[in-house]
């Protein structure tokens, strides 16, 4: 299984990426799994959990 482990949503600063497109995309490269680590926020990959729950999996980028 293809799993990405490291990506953003729209809920970091650095991303403009909308969450129906992050899981097409996704979906259209094979990917399993999707850990969204949005920086200091869970926000974002919630709302795609929501979506998706048996594939989208929670995390954050935590900077200190």
């Amino acid at each position: 299984m293809k799993i990405d482990f490291h990506c953003h949503t729209y809920s970091s600063s650095d991303s403009v990426a909308r969450i129906p497109q992050l899981l097409k995309t996704a979906h259209q490269h094979g990917l399993g799994r999707l850990v969204i680590t949005d920086h200091n926020s869970i926000g974002g990959a919630l709302a795609a959990h929501r979506l998706e729950p048996d594939f989208v999996i929670v995390g954050e980028e935590i900077q200190t």
